[in-house]
């Protein structure tokens, strides 16, 4: 995919570094017959503290559980959503340990339901995990985007794109499609631009406008020198054009001129309803209601500085997550659930430790950040023992 794709890499990375760090073990393992004898990259201790984390789970599971993780584990390698579904429902599991709670695995022993029973000093809270990706709400999907500058690679070698710098911005009347047919046809639009040397180029189903555009320097260094990140052609857009937190990306043609393309849609962005949308459905049919539950869920497919716009609040208004919080808790339904944590990605931190003159121990953790939201509606609400994601 890669190799057909260069675009696609930070992308799969991020998005499946496990199965990337498994790749890359296997693959020295092939060469050199044997495991490495230091995990070189904290990639590679995300892989190992999952591969302990499941070999101690799967332990303690009945057979039909263990039949189910298994079964779970080879699909993650199957599916484009990977092995992440379960990263994260073996994060909150660890975490509930640390917090000195029993676990129950309900979802995996009993083949459905929701994913946790935590108990502790006789009370038992019901936790269900949802893994969420904020492509759900976007008119423009990231890999559908990166497909498609793929494709438009094409466009570096065109003898009228050979002397000014340029901006051709994209826009589309609903989605991006992600049919191979719909983005050659995409591409064949933006050529006969082009080559007709037109500003505007309309069709039915998307519109591009191609200008001229002076470059600063440093944006023009980093790109020739292969290390304009996607923050950096984001600022640079944001300040051009005024669109903000749009898909873009730089090509520089023969003749070392800049080209940067940018996507936009006339459709709303509607993460956030989306989001909601798939809470609710988790609330009803996955817990029961017979106990106090918590939703903790983990956003994907979302960018550090977008991360940050969801979790800041604007003047008297609620930041997003605290906007999907009390939309679930705005309801005689859903009393029962106790709470909802918002969680990111874990980042790996690598600390030494000094055991003697001569022996020197690497010490790694995990962290990442939490939004917890709790509901006053819940008649649990002020036990201290269930604020599990509180701190």
């Amino acid at each position: 995919m890669l190799s057909e794709n260069e675009l696609l890499e930070d992308y799969i990375y991020d998005r499946h570094s496990y199965e990337m760090a498994l790749f890359d073990e296997l693959h020295y393992i092939g060469n050199h017959n044997e495991i490495r004898k230091s995990i070189v990259h904290k990639d590679m201790y995300r892989l190992y503290s999952l591969i302990a984390m499941v070999v101690q789970l799967y332990d303690h599971l009945g057979p039909a559980g263990k039949n189910k993780l298994k079964g779970r584990l080879i699909d993650g390698f199957k599916t484009e959503v990977g092995l992440a579904p379960i990263e994260t429902e073996i994060t909150v599991l660890i975490h509930c340990l640390n917090k000195g709670f029993d676990v129950y695995p309900n979802d995996i022993e009993n083949n459905g339901g929701f994913d946790f029973l935590a108990t502790k000093n006789n009370l038992e809270i019901e936790i269900e995990c949802k893994l969420e990706s904020a492509d759900l709400g976007r008119p423009i999907h990231i890999r559908k985007a990166k497909y498609l500058f793929n494709r438009l690679l094409i466009i570096r070698d065109l003898p009228e794109n050979q002397e000014k710098s340029k901006h051709i911005i994209i826009t589309f009347e609903t989605r991006l499609s992600g049919n191979h047919k719909d983005q050659e046809h995409i591409v064949e639009g933006v050529i006969q631009a082009i080559k007709s040397g037109v500003n505007y180029y309309i069709t039915k189903n998307f519109t591009i406008h191609i200008s001229e555009v002076e470059l600063t320097s440093k944006m023009t260094s980093l790109v020739k020198n292969k290390i304009a990140d996607e923050n950096s052609l984001r600022i640079f857009v944001e300040e051009t054009t005024g669109l903000k937190n749009k898909e873009a990306t730089a090509i520089i043609n023969s003749n070392d001129e800049l080209i940067i393309i940018t996507l936009d849609s006339r459709q709303k962005v509607k993460v956030l309803g989306c989001i909601l949308k798939e809470l609710k459905k988790a609330t009803k049919k996955q817990l029961t209601g017979k106990r106090p539950g918590i939703l903790v869920v983990q956003l994907i497919d979302i960018k550090p500085h977008e991360l940050i716009q969801l979790s800041t609040s604007n003047k008297n208004k609620p930041n997003a997550f605290e906007y999907i919080a009390q939309k679930l808790f705005d309801s005689e339904n859903r009393t029962h659930l106790h709470s909802v944590a918002f969680i990111s990605s874990q980042a790996m931190e690598k600390s030494r430790i000094y055991t003697s003159p001569i022996n020197l121990r690497y010490h790694v953790t995990g962290s990442g950040r939490s939004y917890t939201f709790r509901n006053i509606n819940n008649e649990y609400c002020d036990v201290d023992d269930l604020n599990i994601f509180s701190e």
